[in-house]
């Protein structure tokens, strides 16, 4: 069982919110949303056996592994709503990084999820004679970097390619320093489209509801950020104004086409946020610790925008992804660098789902 510790709100009357295991088994849980009382959490899988090298020092392997799990909430039990969605794994010598649906949103009945990357990163691999092969590399470069809309019985379509819009964005954007390297991370549903934050061309995109795709904002690089800049990965809407964190731990407030930075000293490394009760925001940081990550340092952060105050809601979690609130809790994806099949004294159990309940949530 992974190991949790939770920390106080502060206040003599505040008590600790209890943090419990809703469902393990998960493979690299990110996006977590609720939906007609239903729990949908998007995995990005394991990649799968094709595999080729990448320069610079980097060997990625693809597969049909991702996919958007559906969890009853009542026994943890969860069954894959979508299945074999493309997912890829890069391996830079350490624990792969895996990529494949990322970002969850509902709203007004629709599910939308975003799938990380870019078509065009898939160029590269070399399949050979093998027909399996290019199947799987076809799916890869069909599907990566695409807003999809997922119906209740788990048909999908393509809204838009957001991956191959970034990617040809910032080819062309002549920004100094800013690498061609796009992956749609976050996404939040809105009345007339969607917003994504691009964690790789450091951009709030917005698709609109025929598919159609602007860069809003463009987040450029700090100085001692980590890890080379600023990594956009959520956005949220609180009150009149949209709020995206980010992966060198910054809050940006986004009002009427401008962006400003919010001092937030809690953030460290943001990796999903959303919006609760009386528009309290909430963070999550993958990880506190300076440098690469370390599991069980990760937190939630709550922060209230009309009074500047924040606190840590729950603490030494074990790399937290993403998050929602809904039906009196928070939810967050756990263990989120973990395949279904577990990784032993880390996460034996796989990725999991964590409920958070914090008072008037």
């Amino acid at each position: 069982m992974v190991a949790l510790a939770t920390a106080l709100i502060p206040g003599p009357a505040a008590a600790a919110p209890a943090v419990s295991v809703v469902a393990t088994g998960f493979s690299s849980p990110r996006g977590v949303a609720l939906f007609h009382g239903q729990l949908l959490v998007a995995e990005a899988g394991t990649g799968g056996a094709f595999c080729d090298a990448a320069p610079p020092n980097m060997t990625i392997c693809i597969g049909r592994t991702g996919q958007i799990s559906s969890v009853n909430l009542a026994n943890g039990n969860h069954t894959p709503l979508v299945a074999g969605l493309f997912s890829a794994t890069e391996f830079h010598g350490g624990p792969p990084e895996a990529l494949g649906p990322e970002g969850l949103s509902v709203s007004e009945g629709r599910v939308l999820n975003i799938l990380g990357v870019y078509p065009q990163a898939f160029g590269g691999i070399h399949c050979g004679a093998s027909p399996d092969c290019a199947q799987t590399l076809a799916t890869a470069q069909a599907e990566a970097g695409h807003l999809i809309s997922v119906g209740p019985n788990g048909g999908w379509r393509s809204v838009a390619s957001v991956g191959s819009y970034d990617f040809n964005w910032t080819a062309t954007s002549g920004i100094p320093g800013q690498e061609i390297d796009p992956n749609p991370y976050g996404v939040l549903a809105a009345e007339d489209g969607a917003y994504v934050a691009d964690a790789g061309s450091n951009t709030l995109d917005f698709v609109s509801e025929s598919g159609a795709i602007s860069v809003r904002n463009y987040f450029p690089f700090r100085q001692n950020a980590f890890p080379t800049d600023e990594v956009p990965t959520c956005v949220a809407r609180a009150n009149d104004a949209l709020f995206v964190a980010s992966l060198s731990g910054h809050l940006y407030k986004v009002h009427k086409g401008s962006a400003t930075l919010v001092p937030l000293p809690l953030l460290k490394h943001v990796t999903g946020c959303t919006v609760g009760h009386d528009d309290t925001l909430y963070l999550v940081n993958m990880w506190t610790n300076a440098g690469t990550p370390q599991p069980f340092t990760g937190n939630v952060v709550q922060y209230k925008p009309d009074e500047g105050r924040s606190a840590v809601v729950a603490g030494n979690l074990d790399l937290p992804n993403m998050i929602t609130a809904g039906r009196g809790a928070l939810y967050v994806s756990a263990d989120s660098i973990c395949p279904a099949t577990g990784i032993p004294n880390l996460c034996p159990l796989g990725g999991s789902v964590l409920k958070i309940s914090v008072p008037n949530e």
